[in-house]
This record gives structure tokens, sequence and C-alpha cells, in this order.
């Protein structure tokens, strides 16, 4: 899964609009040969954002199981900017997507402790 220069694509499981909920959902790009991050709520179910496996159009003749990985998604505790120039945490419900920037950190810091892996 590495690419050039050591790179390690990690993005996020969302649905393809056109196909529905369930297996076969899998949005481009995340079935390509990317490492594939879902969301769970807080019982670890995955979420109806979250797009399923097995990969609805192989790439380079492999049906994988997509998502590889799956991480919290619904009410995640976001920093951001209030109006007070202050920051403040809120739960978030954004799925897929911050899920994958989590998981796209841990993949930094492994990388960083062993730069060989891939």
């Amino acid at each position: 899964r590495v690419l050039f220069r050591s790179i390690i694509p990690v993005f996020a499981a969302n649905v393809e609009p056109e196909s529905g909920l369930g297996c076969n959902s899998l949005a481009w790009p995340a079935w390509l040969d990317v490492i594939s991050v879902g969301a769970t709520d807080s019982e670890d179910r995955l979420v109806s954002g979250s797009g399923q496996g097995p990969n609805p159009r192989p790439y380079n003749g492999a049906n994988d199981i997509k998502p590889e990985i799956v991480a919290p998604g619904l009410d995640v505790p976001v920093a951001h900017h209030a109006e007070n120039n202050a920051y403040i945490v809120t739960p978030t419900d954004l799925g897929p997507p911050i899920a994958a920037a989590h998981v796209a950190g841990v993949v930094a810091l492994l990388k960083g402790m062993a730069p060989d892996l891939t």
C-alpha cells in the first residue's frame, strides 16, 4: 500500500450515492488499493454513512474486503474555534471522514517509529 516516497494512502469509506447502503456500497477512492476506513458508533456498529465491501470494482484483480479498519465516527469530540477566540470541544457526527483522520494519524505515528512499514 505504499506509494511514491513511502506515502500510505488512507481514505474514508463513504457510501457510493447511487448504490445505497449495505454491501457493495463503497465509494471511490476507498475501493482502490488504499487503506479504507469505516466509522462505528458507541456500540462498535458500522454507521449508516460507511460504505461496505466487498470491493465493488476489483482493482488489479483483487476483490478486497472493505473497509480494512473502522474507528469511532459518531459523538467524537472535536476541537474548534469559538467566537471568543477560545477553542471548545463538542461531540460531532462526521462518520468516516473523522474516523479516517484518526487512522491516518496512527499510520503517521507508526511510520515515524518504523519507517520501513508498508
